[in-house]
């Protein structure tokens, strides 16, 4: 894989979480981008602060307890460190 695909998968699924919160299973479901791939991007991204988990919930297609994952930085958990040290 190229990096110019790895980019491409990684805007999609970035766009997707802009939307709504999703799970990986749902994100393979909606994108076709196999799962595999798709821990991979959501890793990426979480790396670089642009996705975060959202909340811990059943998931819709598998009906196990999963992250949900955004991207919409209103519904990034508060950052309780923040001022741990000052």
């Amino acid at each position: 894989m190229d990096s110019k695909e790895r980019q491409t998968q990684n805007r999609l699924i970035y766009k997707l979480l802009l939307e709504k919160p999703y799970s990986r299973n749902e994100i393979e479901n909606i994108t076709g981008i196999r799962i595999n791939v798709i821990c991979w991007r959501i890793h990426d991204l979480l790396k670089q602060s642009r996705v975060a988990v959202y909340k811990l919930a059943k998931c819709s297609i598998t009906g196990e307890l999963v992250e949900y994952l955004t991207a919409d930085t209103a519904l990034f958990p508060e950052d309780n460190q923040k001022g741990l040290f000052d």
